[in-house]
């Protein structure tokens, strides 16, 4: 268990995460994605953080909070990996109807396709093209890819997500 200082969302800028230097106050910063659809569910770079990682679902995040590839943190409008924040979650190939997430090294403030808005509804758009929000394709499911979907909509549990903070 982490015994680091507690610290707020807010107080987690990119200035701040690029100075933090022990594993728990990574922890305290980053958050989980959680599926609407099933909340045992959570976005997880699978086979490990690494440059290709595929972005899916993953159910044993629920029970080991601590493991890195199930956290995330904001910096810049990117969605990094709190284990190594050189990684960003991209639309693979472009931001269109089917992309696959990945894990991206190259990400960069000026690569939209690598820049995500979250609306109050859960719905998480590319600012690269806003047509295509995040989907649990195929239903989110353990093990499960996440894509973009042309389809998705704020009824659609498959197509919203949550974030959970670290306690």
């Amino acid at each position: 268990m982490c015994q680091a200082a507690r610290f707020h969302p807010h107080q987690c800028d990119i200035n701040h995460v690029r100075e933090l230097s022990n594993r728990c106050n990574i922890i305290n910063c980053s958050f989980m994605i959680v599926s609407d659809r099933n909340r045992n569910l959570y976005v997880k770079a699978i086979n490990g953080a690494k440059h290709g990682s595929q972005i899916g679902l993953d159910r044993d995040c629920a029970t080991n909070k601590y493991n890195l590839d199930c956290r995330w943190l904001s910096l810049d409008g990117r969605i990094v990996n709190a284990g190594n924040a050189n990684l960003s979650i991209k639309a693979h190939k472009g931001a269109g109807h089917f992309a696959e997430l990945r894990l991206d090294k190259d990400c960069n403030s000026d690569d939209l396709n690598c820049i995500w808005t979250w609306d109050s509804n859960g719905i998480i758009v590319s600012k690269k093209n806003t047509r295509f929000p995040v989907n649990a394709f195929n239903g989110a499911r353990d093990g499960g890819l996440l894509k973009l979907h042309q389809e998705c909509r704020a009824s659609n549990p498959d197509c919203t997500w949550r974030k959970e903070y670290f306690d």
